[in-house]
């Protein structure tokens, strides 16, 4: 768990953490199934048009609480802003994320509504054209930047508003 809560916000290498535990890949699957039965966790599928590639994709971890996250993984601001925004996206239906090998990310697709969202502790026009740009890619017509800083700008979501 220790392991898990350093990680918030990011793709998990079961691999990597195999190894660092000295397990195999399938008990490192067991341990995460139960973290996620148990709601201690909650794992973010990668967006795709091939149901295949979504099942086989790298997942992305969410924690439970920010407080723990905080205090026990010591987890960056920005982690932690993503990991609440996370939490109350939820009740808007499936969530997955988008990141191409090039770099190109989305963190959060809102399946249902065709929503894009990038989360930027400090987003700036940059951020936004960036998304804009894989956003129309995939053809998601609606897309925002959540920033911690409020910005008055259109395509920018307080994250308090969330």
């Amino acid at each position: 768990m220790l392991l898990l809560l350093k990680r918030v916000g990011s793709k998990l290498d079961i691999t990597k953490l195999a190894s660092e535990i000295g397990v195999s890949r399938e008990t490192i699957y067991s341990y995460l199934s139960f973290l996620e039965n148990t709601y201690f966790i909650s794992l973010v599928s990668p967006f795709t048009r091939s149901i295949d590639r979504e099942v086989s994709g790298t997942k992305k971890i969410y924690i439970c609480d920010n407080g723990i996250a905080k205090h026990i993984g010591n987890c960056a601001e920005g982690s932690l802003l993503e990991n609440s925004v996370f939490h109350n996206l939820r009740k808007y239906g499936k969530i997955r994320y988008y990141q191409k090998r090039s770099g190109a990310e989305i963190d959060f697709i809102l399946i249902d509504k065709n929503i894009a969202l990038e989360v930027k502790y400090k987003g700036d026009e940059r951020d936004w054209l960036n998304l804009k740009k894989t956003a129309e890619k995939l053809a998601i017509k609606e897309y925002y930047v959540i920033s911690k800083d409020f910005s008055s700008k259109k395509a920018f979501l307080p994250a308090q508003d969330i």
